[in-house]
């Protein structure tokens, strides 16, 4: 069954049609539209037309999303309650499924990518915030009100930086690209350096490779802090594997290696029964992808 996915970002709306078989047929992007959700809805329509006109679709976006409603969304500046799925269904005359962006990443990653074949996954999509989705006996977990999956906002350290959210020391702001710049900036004023505060997780990373060492000790201190949220939900869901992507998983093993060694350290479970940490493989267009799984089964 070939559907299409769209992905909405705040800039863009990644775009794509998947083949039954999980084959990406066809893909581009347009720009996020800032003038309300019905001209939203009026720019996935013609991006539909164009793409197939009697296709099911899957559209994935951040936020709590629930029933197809988009609760709220920190892409989408002002909508709050707003009913995306029906408006869409009334828009396109088709059967349309609406999920949160980092379980649409981790749906299309079991079905299309680094984690086929696996019952019980948890995925992490790490960039500016972090985002989390369950997969339980090969099916997304969402919990009783469509809430569950927030592992970013996890608290693991009270005393910890202030979270977009407005706690204090959630897994988000010690890991994402804010906690990243703040270590970084911490590690070289501990050698006497000046903290330099235009510089990018990317940049962090390039320096970690030439042998900065303020850079390297950062990403073990990042690295350590996954690992031990990675604990905490091994104690909690049990599952067979953890799958790490979004634009900060690009530092490979600068950040999973530590991170596993943290995991395998801090848990009740024999070691080889701790799960494995896996990179992603789907890379920017997973979350279209698993809208686009996600529309099979819409009604």
């Amino acid at each position: 069954m070939t559907t299409l996915g769209f992905d909405i970002g705040g800039t863009f709306v990644k775009v794509g049609r998947l083949s039954g078989d999980g084959m990406i047929e066809e893909e581009s992007k347009f720009e996020t539209s800032r003038s309300g959700p019905d001209a939203l809805v009026d720019e996935i329509e013609k991006a539909a037309s164009r793409f197939g006109s009697d296709l099911a679709i899957g559209v994935a976006c951040a936020g709590i999303i629930r029933d197809g409603v988009v609760v709220t969304s920190p892409n989408l500046p002002g909508w709050t309650h707003v009913d995306l799925g029906q408006k869409l269904r009334a828009a396109v005359g088709r059967p349309v499924a609406v999920l949160n962006d980092a379980n649409a990443f981790t749906v299309a990653e079991v079905q299309c990518g680094a984690a086929q074949g696996v019952d019980h996954v948890v995925g992490l999509a790490i960039g500016t915030g972090v985002g989390g989705g369950i997969v339980l006996g090969g099916k997304i977990w969402t919990g009783r009100h469509g809430y569950a999956g927030e592992l970013g906002h996890v608290i693991l350290d009270l005393g910890g930086p202030k979270c977009s959210c407005g706690n204090r020391g959630c897994l988000e702001a010690l890991i994402g690209t804010s906690g990243i710049l703040r270590r970084y900036c911490e590690e070289r004023e501990s050698r006497g350096m000046e903290p330099d505060e235009d510089v990018r997780p990317v940049d962090v990373y390039e320096r970690a490779e030439q042998g900065d060492a303020a850079a390297v000790a950062t990403w073990e201190h990042i690295g350590e802090w996954l690992g031990l949220g990675l604990a905490s939900f091994t104690h909690i869901l049990d599952p067979d594997l953890f799958l790490v992507g979004g634009g900060i998983s690009a530092a490979g093993e600068r950040l999973l290696a530590p991170a596993r060694r943290a995991l395998h350290g801090n848990t009740l479970l024999p070691e080889s029964e701790v799960p494995e940490v896996r990179p992603a493989a789907l890379g920017n267009s997973a979350g279209w992808i698993g809208a686009a799984v996600a529309a099979r089964g819409a009604g």
